[in-house]
C-alpha cells in the first residue's frame, strides 16, 4: 500500500467472509522509500476485554476473555524487535 500523506486511512478487508473495517495511521516521518513493520491482529470474539488479560466482569457483561493472544506479551514483542 502506498501512503500519499501522512494521517489515517480507513480501510477494509475479507476475512472468513466477514468484512474487517480498520484505520491505518500513516506517521509524518514515514516514507515510502522506506520499509515498515505492520501488524495485524484479528481477535475476534474477545469481547471487550484485554485479549490474554483478567476476566475482570461477568462473560454475559463484557464477553470472553480471549487467551489465543496475550496482547500484552504482543506489544512488548514488537516494540522490542523494532526499536527506533
Amino acid at each position: 500500500m502506498q501512503a500519499d500523506r501522512a494521517g489515517i486511512l480507513s480501510k477494509s478487508l475479507t476475512h472468513n467472509n466477514l468484512q474487517r473495517d480498520y484505520h491505518l495511521y500513516i506517521p509524518s516521518s514515514y516514507r515510502n522509500s522506506t520499509a515498515a513493520p505492520l501488524v495485524i491482529a484479528l481477535h475476534g470474539g474477545g469481547g471487550h476485554t484485554w485479549p490474554g488479560g483478567y476476566q475482570y466482569l461477568p462473560e454475559f457483561l463484557i464477553g470472553k476473555t480471549n487467551r489465543d493472544l496475550d496482547a500484552s506479551k504482543a506489544i512488548w514483542d514488537f516494540f522490542n524487535e523494532y526499536r527506533q
